[in-house]
C-alpha cells in the first residue's frame, strides 16, 4: 500500500507522527520524501515550492517538478492523506485532492 501525506509546515510534527505511524505499519510514503522531513526547514522548502502555484506569472521550474512529482505521486498512491485540523486547505492540497478524486483514489483528512 502506498499514500502520500500534505499538510502545512505548521502541522510538521503531525505530519512526521504520520509518516513513522505509516512506515511501522508497511504503508510506503511517497510523498514527501523522508529526507524533506529531516527538519523543519528542509520541510518549508518543500512545502513553499508547492505554494508558488497560486503566485502570479505561473510556475517556476521548482514548483513545475514539484507539481509534477505530486501528479505521478497521486497515480501511484493507493490513498491522500491530508493533515489539516483546521480545514483550511491551499491551492495545491485542492488541486492534488481534486485529482485524486478524478482518479478515484481515497482522501483521508485529520
Amino acid at each position: 500500500m502506498q499514500c502520500t501525506i500534505m499538510g502545512a509546515p505548521r502541522f510538521y510534527h503531525e505530519v512526521c507522527e504520520a509518516y513513522n505511524l505509516f512506515d511501522a505499519n508497511d504503508i510506503t510514503v511517497l510523498l514527501p520524501s523522508k529526507s524533506a522531513l529531516e527538519s523543519m526547514e528542509a520541510y518549508m522548502c518543500f512545502d513553499m515550492e508547492l505554494h508558488e502555484m497560486s503566485k502570479p506569472g505561473g510556475l517556476s521550474a521548482i514548483a513545475r517538478q514539484r507539481l509534477d512529482e505530486h501528479l505521478d505521486a497521486t497515480k501511484r498512491f493507493d490513498f491522500l492523506y491530508v493533515v489539516n485540523p483546521h480545514n483550511d486547505f491551499s491551492d495545491m492540497q485542492t488541486f492534488v485532492a481534486g485529482y485524486a478524486h478524478a482518479l478515484g483514489k481515497s482522501i483521508f483528512s485529520r
